[in-house]
């Protein structure tokens, strides 16, 4: 039986118009049997198609038993119709026009650059098994005066600590309840690789590395990961102030380099959880920042 994730999906805007829509579709070895792609077609709730596209089936999606289906659609549609393979599987989204609950801050003070954004194609987008983070960010803080990436010139093995964001302070985006808080996982010392693969698909919890969960008012969970070893400055139960320091960025989790994760999601179990279209609120707008800026003050 093909199925998809996630189960809900919202409209998110392009500068050029229409939104970007995206989800995976899941398959059983005999659903592909003889295939060597998979088609797919969107419609609206008229049933006019209007996009098809065709996924590739290679060795490893065969195993991973699944497909990424990424386009962009018109704006104003209520409903997503989506049909997929030669198999009768169509499933039908409620396009829900996301209006969040309140303001939520960047969780660092200073500069940072954007490493990793959500736009359809970026890694976070794709989200593998951790469907929660479609809409999540990676933040790299830079020295204060000079905007550098390192504190000093490179050492040999370019150790994380050497990094101007290693140590950086993690705030708090919006007043919460800690529901999670994890310290204990060492941080990678090496930049540039990411640690063995297995341990982190054997727990996927353990991707996140240290890290702090918080609930906001309004069904809003943030999830802030790759913290550094003993910084975590929280605990499950306690209330915290928008702006409240939570950590330091580190390099711990399924990580190649010292750099804080954000993204927000409907629900506390980020492996369960459907992700939400937060924008945040800095330098006198609200707005999804995108790879490659620099943001803060």
């Amino acid at each position: 039986m093909i199925t998809t994730v996630p189960r809900r999906l919202f409209a998110t805007p392009l500068p050029t118009g229409g939104h970007e829509f995206s989800c995976y579709v899941r398959f059983t070895s005999e659903d592909v049997d003889g295939l060597d792609a998979l088609t797919w077609s969107i419609a609206d709730d008229t049933g006019e198609t209007i996009v098809t596209g065709r996924c590739r089936l290679d060795q490893t999606q065969r195993e991973a038993g699944r497909v990424f289906v990424a386009t962009v659609i018109p704006p104003g549609w209520s409903t997503i119709r989506l049909t997929v393979g030669t198999v009768d599987a169509v499933v039908a989204w409620p396009i829900e026009q996301y209006d969040q609950p309140g303001n939520y801050g960047l969780p660092f003070v200073g500069i940072a650059l954007v490493v990793g954004g959500h736009r359809v194609g970026e890694v976070h987008r794709a989200a593998w098994d951790i469907s929660s983070q479609q809409f999540g960010w990676d933040f790299l803080p830079l020295g204060d005066a000079t905007w550098s990436v390192l504190n000093g010139p490179p050492d040999a093995g370019l150790p994380a600590s050497l990094f101007a964001a290693f140590g950086r302070q993690v705030i708090a985006p919006a007043a919460g309840r800690v529901v999670r808080a994890v310290d204990g996982q060492p941080d990678h010392e090496t930049v540039g690789l990411y640690p063995d693969r297995q341990p982190f698909l054997d727990d996927l919890a353990l991707a996140l590395g240290n890290g702090v969960i918080l609930e906001h008012e309004g069904g809003v969970y943030s999830a802030l990961g790759h913290l550094r070893y003993g910084s975590v400055a929280v605990q499950a139960g306690d209330s915290v102030a928008a702006g409240q320091v939570l950590g330091e960025v580190g390099n711990s989790g399924f990580s190649s380099g010292p750099h804080l994760h954000l993204h927000f999601m409907d629900g506390p179990d980020f492996l369960a959880a459907s992700p939400l279209p937060v924008r945040l609120d800095f330098e006198g707008d609200r707005r999804a920042p995108q790879s490659g800026e620099i943001i803060g003050e």
